[in-house]
């Protein structure tokens, strides 16, 4: 797993949680707290039809990409 996260830390409380690490420590405990949800699920929902914006073949429903 990847995640790139880019900020600038304002003010000295900011700063301080950056030298201690502590975005990259949150960042990484809510993915696998995330990972984990989405692993208990079992099963695919299916649920969301929605579009994405600017995607290869946006504007339909499910199939769309599969070519």
């Amino acid at each position: 797993m990847r995640l790139e996260l880019g900020y600038e830390p304002e003010g000295l409380v900011e700063r301080a949680g950056d030298a201690l690490n502590m975005v990259d420590r949150q960042a990484r405990a809510d993915l696998d707290k995330f990972n984990e949800f989405i692993e208990s699920r079992g099963l695919e929902t299916g649920a969301w039809r929605g579009d994405v914006p600017g995607a290869v073949g946006s504007g339909g429903g499910v199939g769309d990409l599969a070519g």
